[in-house]
């Protein structure tokens, strides 16, 4: 096996308990990745402004840690590829503050790497802090897929084999190993190459979809993505964004939108027609079943039509 090098980057904005744990167990995979192979790992932390004392805490426990600190919150596509930027090793490791390695994770990743030199850009499985399955990837979006999510019904045309859905729910999928189309950005291992020809994550975005944008380029200029059911991380899904439900679910709206707008710009109206149609009738629903959720898809919808 290969002595490769290794650039680990995480992004921090206000997380300072979870990004300590994230170090902490990030450090023991590194120490036991470094002592098989002989190689380098280099940590870069980017503080996105963090009000909380972050960068500070991490400088001072972690000396071994680079720590790039922000005056302000750039976003997920500008932070990570300022660091990515900044890499000279043939692999980057790209990780949420909410994203805990085993031991062995970086060795098992280098090693998948090394006996499959055709996969460019590889995701391992994700489990919830309880240790359950959580879905970690999918289907690239089109006008049909998110048009059929918008109204919670792509999940059961998948299960009959009519359609490919954007995120796979299913645990079936993720059992064995598999080529993806796009994988999520809490845990994204790749090639720097892919890096130096896709140019990293469209800056456009700020927050949500810029990881299936980034999947697309991905596999248009030729790369591979692959799934591996052998190797698995705890993600504790959320922790890193210290948002709400509504404010989340408008933010995944709005990289839909912006997705189609730039991918499928004859269709993007009828998305957004779509949109909006589903979000009256869920509020409509609601208003007779649960007044709290009507409350909450009716602010939705408000913010939908600004859109």
């Amino acid at each position: 096996m290969k002595k490769q090098d290794i650039t680990v980057i995480l992004l921090s904005y206000n997380t300072k308990k979870i990004t300590e744990t994230c170090i902490i167990k990030l450090k023991k995979s590194k120490d036991f990745c470094e002592k098989k192979l002989g190689n380098k790992i280099k940590v870069i932390v980017v503080d996105q402004g963090s009000k909380d004392g972050s960068a500070l805490v991490i400088k001072n426990k972690f000396n071994w840690v680079n720590v790039l600190s922000l005056s302000e919150n750039l976003g997920f596509a500008k932070g990570n590829n300022l660091a990515m930027r900044q890499v000279r090793s043939p692999y980057i490791l790209l990780i949420n503050s909410d994203t805990f390695l085993n031991k062995d994770t970086l060795y098992k990743v280098l090693k998948n790497m090394d006996e499959n030199p055709n996969i460019d850009m590889l995701q391992v499985g994700f489990r919830y802090a309880n240790g359950g399955f959580e879905p970690c990837g999918g289907y690239l979006p089109n006008p049909l897929n998110t048009i059929l999510r918008f109204f919670e019904v792509d999940i059961l045309l998948y299960n009959i084999g009519l359609i490919k859905p954007i995120p796979v729910m299913g645990f079936s999928f993720y059992a064995k190993d598999r080529e993806m189309e796009w994988i999520s950005g809490a845990f994204m291992f790749l090639k720097s190459q892919v890096f130096e020809k896709t140019k990293g994550f469209d800056e456009n975005i700020f927050f949500y979809g810029e990881d299936f944008e980034w999947c697309k380029r991905i596999k248009d200029a030729g790369f591979r993505i692959q799934y591996t059911s052998k190797i698995w991380v705890t993600h504790l899904s959320g922790a890193s964004t210290h948002n709400e439900c509504g404010s989340s679910y408008i933010k995944q709206l709005k990289g839909y939108l912006y997705y189609h707008e730039k991918y499928f710009p004859k269709y993007h109206g009828a998305v957004k027609s779509a949109l909006i149609l589903s979000l009256s009738l869920k509020t409509v629903l609601f208003a007779v079943l649960d007044n709290a959720k009507a409350r909450v898809y009716k602010e939705i919808l408000r913010e939908s039509l600004k859109l």
